[in-house]
C-alpha cells in the first residue's frame, strides 16, 4: 500500500488503466514543459486566470510524501513514484470540460525523467503501461516548452527555485526528444515575462486549435 496524496491506494490502483475515449466531447489538452525552475507553474498559474489548467503533479507528490514518514520520493525510488505520478496524473485528466486544456506537464515528461535518472528498458511493463496512457489521452499534436532561467538571473532573484544548471539542461533535452519520439511538435517558449510567455502561449494555441 502506498499513501497518496491523503488517500490509501494499492499497487493495483497504479496499474493497467487507460483514458475512455468520449469522442468528440474529449477536451485537447495541451502540456506545458520544461525543465525544473524555468517557470512553468507562474505561466500556467496566469493562463488559469481565463484557461482551464491542470497543475503539476510530481511537485505536490513530492510535498505529501515528505511529510509521511517512508514517503515514497523520485530520489529514492523513482519507479514507484513514476507510477504513482502516473496514477494522479490520470486523476487530474479526467473530466475535463470540452475544449482547450494547459496541462503543467504530461504523462510523456515520465519517459524522459527515467530516462534521466534511470534507464529505460523496452521490455519494461512500465513503457508499455505509460505508452497506452500517452496514445489514448488525446493529447494536441502541439506541446510547448519553457526554455530555462539564464544561470546569472536565477542567481540573483530570490524568487527563483535554485536548479542544478547541468541537471535542468539533461532534462531538457531528454525531453525533447521523447516528446519528438511520440509525434508532438514542440514549441520553444524563450526567457521572458510571464505576460508575454502566456501571450505567447495564447496566440499559437489559437492559431492550431479549432474554435
Amino acid at each position: 500500500m502506498a499513501f497518496l496524496l491523503g488517500k490509501i491506494i494499492s499497487e493495483s490502483d497504479l496499474d493497467g488503466f487507460h483514458y475512455d475515449k468520449q469522442g468528440d466531447t474529449m477536451p485537447t489538452k495541451i502540456p506545458i514543459t520544461g525543465g525544473p525552475g524555468t517557470g512553468k507553474t507562474t505561466t500556467l498559474n496566469l493562463l488559469g486566470e481565463k484557461h482551464t489548467i491542470v497543475q503539476e503533479v510530481a511537485r505536490d507528490l513530492i510535498d505529501t510524501q515528505m511529510k509521511v514518514e517512508g514517503g515514497i520520493l523520485p530520489w529514492t525510488d523513482i519507479m514507484t513514484f513514476q507510477h504513482m505520478v502516473h496514477a494522479v496524473q490520470k486523476q487530474r485528466e479526467r473530466g475535463l470540460t470540452p475544449g482547450y486544456v494547459f496541462l503543467d506537464r504530461s504523462h510523456v515528461d515520465q519517459f524522459a525523467y527515467v530516462d534521466v535518472f534511470h534507464s529505460r528498458h523496452e521490455e519494461d511493463d512500465f513503457l508499455s503501461y505509460s505508452r497506452q496512457l500517452v496514445e489514448s489521452a488525446n493529447y494536441a499534436p502541439f506541446a510547448f516548452i519553457l526554455d530555462p532561467v539564464p544561470p546569472e538571473i536565477m542567481e540573483a532573484d530570490p524568487n527563483y527555485r535554485k536548479e542544478d544548471p547541468e541537471t535542468s539542461l539533461k532534462i531538457h533535452k531528454a525531453l525533447e526528444k521523447v516528446y519528438t519520439e511520440f509525434g508532438i511538435e514542440l514549441l520553444a517558449v524563450p526567457f521572458m515575462p510571464v505576460s508575454e510567455r502566456v501571450t505567447l502561449i495564447t496566440i499559437e494555441t489559437e492559431k492550431r486549435v479549432p474554435k
